[in-house]
């Protein structure tokens, strides 16, 4: 009887550690991720990262192999945040539920930085209207243009500035005042006009109004068209009194015989641009052709002091306002 009690005793025993071994095995977790490429390639050497959702010192980390595999065994039966981390490639992130004795997979498609962005414009193309897309592709290209230009490539520059513009007219005034200083280069007028006319009507806020206007206004002269250079001009000097645009203002007034608008022009350039010599100069002329010989001395005293400041200065110039100077005040004694 003990004999064969004390197998019957050493039977149960050895069941009873079968069970527990079996039941062992059957409570925990098995977890098995497969990380593929784009083109269902594998990649080896995702570091794979499994963190309890509940339990925060409850984290596995295992590394794919050649074929792109990883298997994290004996965990338990819970709820994981799972993520998958490579250099090169973006994150992929989620979260897996465990259970007893059950095999759980996980199949990813990871995607490299540059096929993660694409993928992402896309998503974002797909939810665009078409409007909404030209204005997207039109602002590439305008960056795209700005890049060439600042980099003195003015063939590739005006290459995208021009799609730029076909694709959305209102992307950047930007865009009108280069092609216009491109075409004016080019000894191309009329393509000169359009551009800056465009360039001028959407710089709303005058960020460039002193160069579209000036350089619109020249267009204008070279086309001897002095209505609209003096339109153009004159609109300008009410912001931004430049000396060189009103001195063309004057010399288009002298064109039409219109002396004393042309004296306004270059009175105002005198006080605004005291150190401007040409239309100094001018300005005395046309007070001696007027016989205002009072202003005309007045006037060419400050020439001859600007010229004789300036070490640059054109020493024959220099010598006529000296010599004009002398001969006012003598006609000035005479007249006394």
């Amino acid at each position: 009887m003990r004999n064969k009690n004390g197998l019957m005793s050493w039977l149960v025993i050895g069941v009873m550690v079968l069970c527990t071994i079996g039941v062992s095995a059957d409570i925990k977790g098995r977890l098995i991720v497969s990380i593929d490429s784009k083109d269902k390639k594998p990649i080896e050497g995702v570091l794979i990262t499994l963190q309890a959702v509940e339990f925060d010192s409850m984290k596995y980390e295992i590394t794919t192999d050649g074929d792109g595999k990883a298997m994290i065994n004996g965990v338990d039966p819970i709820e994981y945040k799972i993520k998958a981390t490579k250099e090169g490639y973006q994150d992929l992130e989620g979260k897996v539920k465990l259970r007893a004795g059950v095999k759980v997979k996980q199949d990813w498609t990871m995607l490299t930085i540059e096929e993660a962005k694409e993928a992402h414009k896309e998503q974002v193309l797909a939810s665009m209207t078409e409007e909404e897309k030209n204005q997207l592709f039109a602002k590439d290209e305008h960056n795209q243009g700005i890049k060439a230009y600042e980099a003195g490539d003015v063939a590739a520059a005006e290459t995208h500035l021009k799609k730029a513009i076909e694709l959305d007219p209102a992307v950047s005034y930007l865009d009108y005042l280069l092609l216009g200083q491109f075409a004016f280069n080019a000894h191309k007028v009329d393509e000169t006009i359009t551009y800056l006319t465009k360039a001028k009507e959407y710089d709303t806020e005058g960020a460039s109004k002193l160069d579209i206007h000036r350089l619109l206004g020249a267009s204008y002269m070279i086309k001897q068209d002095y209505a609209n250079a003096k339109a153009v001009w004159s609109e300008l000097v009410k912001d931004v009194p430049d000396a060189t645009v009103l001195f063309n203002l004057a010399n288009i007034d002298i064109k039409d015989k219109k002396f004393t608008d042309a004296i306004g022009w270059l009175e105002i350039c005198r006080e605004k641009n005291p150190e401007y010599g040409e239309g100094l100069a001018l300005l005395g002329d046309l007070y001696i052709q007027e016989q205002n010989m009072t202003k005309a001395l007045e006037v060419y005293q400050q020439y001859q002091t600007v010229l004789e400041k300036n070490p640059q200065a054109n020493p024959e110039q220099l010598k006529n306002a000296k010599d004009t100077v002398k001969l006012l005040k003598e006609q000035a004694r005479k007249g006394k």
